[in-house]
């Protein structure tokens, strides 16, 4: 059964607005939930890193209502949100690095979720929920 160990957010900073949480652990699979908008560039898809592997990745397309309001001259605010899940494979302790790319090419970081996963490790299945 995967564990959080730590969760630790980058938000906001310079390049990003946002948030994002662990939504559920069940077994090996971990779901995170959250949205994203670049603050002068536009969040062209979300990264799930481990180590130097991109082990999921998503572009922000769900309804975020509560979003639109905050930034209604931002047109890509109503549909800001994500979510990913992912499973374990192998074992260990593994830092997860949540990070935005932006339409300019550039990096802005979400933030990391320390994970345990006795006898598995991240890779394999992956998908949008």
């Amino acid at each position: 059964m995967v564990q959080v160990e730590e969760f630790t957010s980058a938000l906001p900073n310079d390049d990003l607005w946002g948030s994002f949480k662990v939504k559920n652990v069940d077994g090996s699979r971990l779901e995170l939930i959250g949205w994203a908008l670049g603050t002068s560039s536009e969040v062209a898809r979300i990264e799930i890193v481990a180590g130097d592997t991109v082990v999921a990745s998503i572009a922000p397309s769900l309804p975020r209502a509560e979003v639109a309001q905050e930034f209604p001259d931002r047109e890509s605010a109503a549909s800001c949100g994500f979510e990913v899940a992912m499973e374990a494979n192998g074992k260990g302790q593994s830092t997860l690095v949540v990070r935005a790319v932006l339409d300019d090419g550039s990096e802005a970081p979400l933030g990391e979720v320390r994970v345990v996963a006795p006898g598995r490790r991240w890779g394999g299945v992956f998908r949008r929920t």
